[in-house]
């Protein structure tokens, strides 16, 4: 059904007052410092407000708590067509920016809470500046209308880096834990399940940004494959797992609720 998509000057939108500021990052191994001060102009007034880094930093904190709770919705195919073309970039920009820092908040956070001691355990440790530099670069990117270069590499780099490090990452800290004797055997499912679960919604927007990019062809939206019966793969994966899998009593049965989906 679905395909994969195959140092810049980032800014932060200081929402709680329509005021915008420009901020470079550096390309650092785990951490980004920001500048002594930024300069950002009011949208409305013209006026220049100089924000200091440390005042920065706080407005990034707050954000990171405040989207930390797990208010997030879950992405769906109907979603992802809503954006069918690269006229909808823009839109699907700001979704991105707007649904994705959610997840990664989320995770942050639920990293925080395993355990008092996070810190002492490398691998969470590790797993930790991975998504919070991620989210950091996606807040931080400004989308300026019709200049959307900066957040086309900062999805590049947050899928290369997830693509290539995240799961491995995910697995050692499991591991971690588990040796550790942080969680038992069902907690530890769960917050694995959490991980990967969310890190779905997130990568289907991504790839389906990414793919918007490319030329399009007559067979594909984006990430979504129009040739596809979603229904049918389905089928074919119960009438695999009743012939491969030798348990007496199995039922599967499949409710297709949009035969037209």
């Amino acid at each position: 059904l679905f395909r994969r998509g195959g140092a810049a000057v980032i800014g932060q939108r200081l929402r709680s007052s329509g005021v915008f500021a420009s901020v470079p990052y550096t390309n650092a191994a785990q951490q980004e410092a920001l500048p002594p001060t930024a300069s950002s102009t009011d949208s409305v007034a013209g006026s220049v407000l100089q924000v200091s880094a440390s005042r920065m930093e706080e407005f990034l904190l707050a954000e990171l708590s405040n989207m930390g709770k797990g208010r997030y919705t879950t992405i769906t195919l109907v979603d992802i067509l809503q954006h069918r073309s690269k006229e909808d970039l823009g839109r699907l920009a700001a979704m991105i920016q707007a649904e994705v820092p959610l997840r990664f908040a989320t995770r942050v956070q639920q990293i925080r809470d395993t355990t008092p001691e996070w810190q002492e355990i490398p691998e969470l440790v590790e797993l930790h500046d991975m998504i919070l530099l991620s989210f950091r670069r996606l807040r931080l990117v400004e989308l300026g209308e019709g200049h959307l270069e900066a957040f086309a590499e900062v999805v590049e780099d947050v899928l290369s880096r997830h693509m290539r490090a995240l799961v491995p990452c995910v697995a050692r800290a499991a591991k971690a834990l588990k040796e550790r004797k942080v969680l038992n055997h069902a907690q530890l499912q769960d917050w694995v399940f959490k991980f990967m679960n969310s890190r779905k919604g997130s990568n289907m927007l991504l790839w389906h940004y990414q793919a918007l990019l490319r030329d399009a062809d007559v067979n594909h939206i984006g990430i979504v494959d129009m040739r596809c019966c979603p229904a049918q793969v389905c089928r074919r994966a119960i009438d695999f797992v009743k012939q491969h899998c030798a348990m007496p009593g199995l039922d599967i049965r499949l409710q297709v609720t949009n035969n037209d989906m």
